[in-house]
């Protein structure tokens, strides 16, 4: 009979998700999520608890002010009509502070 034996040790694989703007793999917990609820509303998931269609974007300027294309959203999300451009602004501002946030962390643990 055995007694006490270790258990096995998984290895815990990151969960990686693609950025719709520039296609780059990157661990899900450092891209933003878009993410389209039951009602169809369109929001930024901060801690990626809203239940719904979600789409990753970087925390890359670039992606947000370049590659940031209706379509691909549009397409990722399974929307029947591309977002409206107000609707986009809003997005990105909420995502916008969402990376400054994540940059300032960053600075504050270095310092600590």
């Amino acid at each position: 009979m055995r007694t006490s034996t270790p258990s096995t040790k998984y290895k815990i694989h990151p969960t990686i998700r693609t950025c719709i703007a520039c296609r780059t793999h990157e661990n899900k917990n450092n891209l933003v999520r878009i993410v389209r609820t039951a009602q169809g509303n369109l929001d930024i998931d901060s801690n990626g608890t809203l239940a719904g269609r979600g789409a990753y974007l970087c925390k890359n300027v670039d992606c947000w002010e370049n590659g940031f294309v209706p379509q691909s959203l549009q397409d990722s999300l399974n929307l029947v009509n591309p977002p409206t451009t107000k609707t986009l602004s809003v997005l990105t501002k909420k995502a916008r502070d969402i990376i400054l946030e994540s940059i300032n962390g960053k600075k504050g643990h270095k310092n600590d």
